[in-house]
């Protein structure tokens, strides 16, 4: 298990949500907060065709982690995008690193 963080400036088209991070695939768990909207009135978190997920002020954030049989959640499947390109979200997680990655 490795603690990763990182940050991401929304684009208004869906984007994988670690961009910056593409080698981590796989998590125990993942939290996202918005750190500042900029001009933006929403971030969405979602799939890639919609994120259905809509944050609109600055400190609001979700929690997503492996619970029952899962192990890792898929963290390449998540994605995010706001309606101008200068949101930041802030990403912090534990990555399940079981020979993987």
């Amino acid at each position: 298990m490795v603690f990763f963080s990182t940050t991401l400036t929304t684009a208004t088209t869906a984007q994988m949500i670690m961009k910056n991070k593409p080698a981590i695939k796989r998590v125990r768990q993942v939290l996202f907060v918005i750190q500042s909207l900029g001009t933006a009135t929403y971030v969405a978190i979602g799939g890639r065709d919609f994120q259905d997920k809509k944050f609109t002020g600055a400190g609001q954030s979700i929690s997503i982690d492996a619970s029952g049989s899962r192990k890792w959640v898929d963290i390449s499947s998540i994605f995010c995008s706001a309606d101008t390109a200068d949101a930041i979200v802030e990403i912090f997680g534990e990555s399940y690193d079981e020979g993987c990655c």
